[in-house]
């Protein structure tokens, strides 16, 4: 795999002054190449690529990973969180190679949610430690993603978790839930409040002052005046699963509830013209799909399509992002067995609206 040149000041260029002109030029390209060379090999994927298949309404790749497309429709984001060999990578729709983007060593990337203008993403990071279930010391933070120039930079870390990052429309603000560690129970993490900071003067302040005892994806609404996303608070038990959504006003500072008749509500996204897509169920033993609602019009969803791809083995969830104005990508893994020639995959459609 290409992944380009990069000019590295070298010391071998002291040593080119003796030489003709035919010479200088020579060697230079050949440092030049050594050092691209070097590179390539140092963000090379174990076991190499995966082989990526994009029409404009089928995606296929040839490994088991985590896809979040850009809303132009130009790239993918596409990682694996593999702790042997995790990576992170861009890929264009118009050259279509996949850009790796370096990784902080002994750390993993995860949760990628893309700006609005396209360039660049944020990111989930934490840190690689070994095989253990439990690690009370783990912190997570927030990094940005230059996906243009392939650069990443520290926005938020400090103790406790902090993930499930998402831009504001401006762009210019990340959304973020910060929860504190447990040592024992069933989740890494509890007391999770919305945070939220600057992307070009990092500071936390948080939003909510409710505790939630666990949290999922959320977004701005479409004018920006609030915060969409779903949760259970502390003093709900699991049979006590909110049934509806959790909106924050940007305005009043203020926290309300939509009420829907569903059941364990999640991967909340709001699309440009203002519909809320999200995961749910009706009931505890039916299946989870993916549901629209227009805010201020009544507590009516409507179900777009189910989120359980059945293909003759047990059946697993799938997922989906929004992909600009009217589509949404909906992604599902396969593994070797169900392919029966090759590996894991993964498989997505567009769906329209």
């Amino acid at each position: 795999m290409k992944l380009g040149f990069a000019i590295h000041t070298n010391t071998r260029f002291g040593l080119l002054l003796a030489f003709s002109w035919r010479h200088l030029f020579t060697s230079i390209i050949a440092c030049l190449l050594s050092n691209a060379y070097a590179i390539e090999k140092e963000l090379a994927i174990p076991g190499g690529s995966p082989k990526i298949f994009w029409n404009g309404t089928e995606l296929r790749i040839s490994e088991k990973v985590s896809i979040s497309p850009s809303p132009n429709g130009e790239k993918f984001a596409i990682w694996k969180t593999s702790p042997v060999s995790p990576w992170f990578g861009i890929y264009s729709v118009t050259t279509k190679n996949l850009k790796l983007i370096p990784l902080p060593s002994k750390h993993i990337w995860d949760s990628a949610r893309w700006s609005y203008d396209s360039t660049s993403l944020v990111v989930e990071s934490y840190p690689i430690v070994g095989d253990a279930k439990r690690e009370t010391s783990v912190t997570t933070g927030i990094t940005i993603v230059d996906a243009g120039m392939g650069t990443s930079r520290v926005l938020m870390r400090g103790e406790g978790l902090n993930g499930i990052p998402f831009f504001s429309r401006n762009n210019k603000f990340v959304y973020y839930f910060h929860g504190d560690l447990r040592k024992e129970g069933k989740t890494l993490g509890a007391n999770f409040s919305l945070f939220r900071t600057s992307v070009a003067n990092p500071k936390a302040q948080q939003l909510t002052n409710i505790p939630f005892y666990s949290v999922s994806a959320g977004e701005e609404t479409a004018d920006g005046k609030a915060v969409i996303f779903s949760g259970i608070q502390l003093n709900q038990t699991a049979q006590g699963r909110p049934t509806g959504i959790h909106v924050y006003s940007l305005a009043t500072s203020t926290l309300s509830s939509i009420s829907l008749p569903l059941k364990e509500i999640s991967n909340v996204r709001v699309s440009s013209d203002g519909s809320v897509i999200f995961s749910a169920t009706a009931s505890w033993r039916d299946e989870h799909a993916a549901y629209q609602f227009e805010i201020g019009k009544g507590s009516q969803a409507t179900k777009l399509f189910p989120l359980i791809w059945q293909t003759g083995r047990p059946a697993r969830p799938s997922k989906f992002e929004l992909m600009g104005r009217s589509q949404i990508l909906h992604c599902w893994s396969k593994d070797k067995i169900e392919n029966k020639v090759g590996g894991d995959t993964v498989e997505c459609r567009v769906y329209q609206r």
